[in-house]
């Protein structure tokens, strides 16, 4: 163990690891995974036949990963299926710093194969997963989980607390040690060996990714999650690091990502923005932050703070906004994930959502922290149709008043469309003989691995395509 060898460096700053390896060439006869590609009017995810991916996710589990880690259990292709025919494409699984690792400093092998597991899994039912570094608090805060104790300034910082009747008071006692922890980690002030946090962080994934590597189902990697910064005059006043701290955290995901690529060439990086750590807006976008440099870069946005109800007007800004890079939705925050009997969102919400995410052709996720019970609102309204794979330039798709419709223009992608059309959206009863579907060109059948699938095979010499499915006319007595 590093940190039973050397004693703590205090106040001294360390220099980062410099990370310049070139990505690491994919193995013999791997098919490349995804990319980021101009599509249209915007960039976005496709696969390797040049198909846009339109993710419908499930945040798998509690915030920070907490103990005992693993929410989808020793059986996770049972749980995976349950997802999957709720309408689900897609696992984000957050993976949390503490559980990677023993005490020692070592790698925690039962974390790694129950993480295989899961991407053998997703692969079997073809669903893709995103690795989330997740935490909830720092060190010392009453309830935090997923940092690792000794990434703390023991005796430097106010002591852990136990937390008080109120919250406003709780959260102001919290403020130093998240001001302390991020200005360590992002700027390498302190470390509990001659390594800085950021590098250790770095040198555990590096030594996770190579057992990944290649994988089919894993789409990307998120290096942190919500990384806090302090703008305005109360960053000025009271944060001990200095320093441009937007720039601070792109250069770690850079660094993050270098690393990472350089044992997997494919994998791409799902980079949360920095958020506002002040007393006031917190959770909120920081400004100043721009992605790095680097290919296969996706936007993983939060919504601010704890919002009550869907997020309508923040997520149709940021896809206006969203530029060259393309942005999911991966914690909407109406739906407070709790294990508490009852709770999640309504169905309304639910609908409203996924409502947003078509109108915007966006991906989004829901939290599902209890896989073997995924909330009623989700239960009720989450299987409905949407495209999975688009070979083609996507001009709009809808599933309204029970009629679902997809339209798109010709590109050079190959392969098939495909759609997830579960009859019991039209209806409890309802099979593909009450459908009546209706495409503009081509062919079209249900696909024999999953009877939830619809598979469009377009004509190519047709420049333009629609899709209909909406249940069958009563017949005439």
């Amino acid at each position: 163990n590093l940190a039973a060898r050397h004693p703590p460096v205090t106040d001294v700053p360390v220099p980062h690891v410099l990370r310049n390896d070139p990505p690491l060439p994919r193995p013999h006869r791997a098919r490349g995974r995804f990319h980021v590609a101009q599509v249209g009017d915007r960039a976005r995810i496709v696969d390797s036949d040049g198909r846009v991916v339109v993710l419908r996710g499930a945040n798998i589990g509690l915030p920070g990963d907490p103990a005992p880690h693993n929410a989808l259990g020793q059986t996770p292709s049972v749980h995976v299926a349950t997802l999957r025919a709720l309408g689900f494409n897609a696992l984000r699984i957050p993976v949390s710093w503490q559980s990677l690792e023993t005490d020692e400093g070592g790698l925690d092998l039962a974390r790694f194969y129950e993480l295989k597991a899961i991407l053998n899994a997703a692969r079997a039912h073809d669903m893709v997963v995103i690795l989330a570094t997740h935490h909830a608090g720092v060190p010392s805060e009453p309830g935090a989980v997923g940092l690792p104790q000794r990434t703390r300034r023991d005796g430097l910082t106010t002591p852990a607390f136990e937390p008080g009747p109120s919250g406003l008071y709780n959260e102001v006692r919290r403020i130093p040690l998240r001001l302390r922890w991020w200005a360590d980690f992002l700027q390498g002030l302190w470390t509990y060996d001659h390594r800085s946090l950021q590098d250790h962080l770095i040198d555990v994934w590096v030594r996770v990714m190579p057992l990944f590597r290649g994988h089919p189902a894993l789409l990307g990697v998120t290096p942190i999650h919500a990384p806090l910064c302090f703008p305005g005059l109360f960053g000025t006043a009271f944060s001990p690091g200095t320093g441009d701290c937007p720039a601070a955290v792109a250069d770690f995901h850079a660094r993050f990502m270098t690393a990472i690529r350089a044992m997997d060439g494919d994998v791409m990086g799902i980079l949360e923005p920095p958020v506002s750590g002040s007393p006031w807006g917190a959770g909120r976008r920081v400004s100043g932050w721009t992605p790095p440099d680097l290919s296969g870069i996706a936007v993983g946005w939060n919504a601010p703070d704890r919002v009550r109800d869907v997020p309508t007007s923040d997520v149709s800004r940021t896809l206006a906004d969203s530029g060259e890079v393309p942005v999911l939705f991966v914690e909407p925050g109406f739906d407070h994930p709790t294990l508490t009997a009852g709770s999640g969102p309504t169905d309304q919400q639910v609908t409203r959502w996924l409502d947003l995410l078509d109108a915007g052709q966006a991906s989004g996720f829901l939290w599902v922290p209890d896989p073997a019970q995924p909330p009623a609102g989700i239960v009720g309204a989450h299987a409905r149709p949407y495209p999975l794979r688009i070979a083609g330039i996507p001009e709009a798709w809808a599933f309204h008043k029970g009629v679902f419709t997809l339209r798109y223009h010709a590109s050079d992608a190959t392969n098939f469309t495909r759609v997830f059309v579960p009859p019991s959206a039209f209806g409890p009863d309802a099979t593909w003989d009450d459908l009546e579907v209706t495409i503009s060109d081509g062919t079209w059948s249900i696909d024999p691995r999953d009877k939830n699938v619809l598979v469009w095979k377009a004509d190519a010499s047709v420049s333009s395509h629609r899709l209909q499915v909406r249940p069958r006319p009563n017949p005439v007595p």
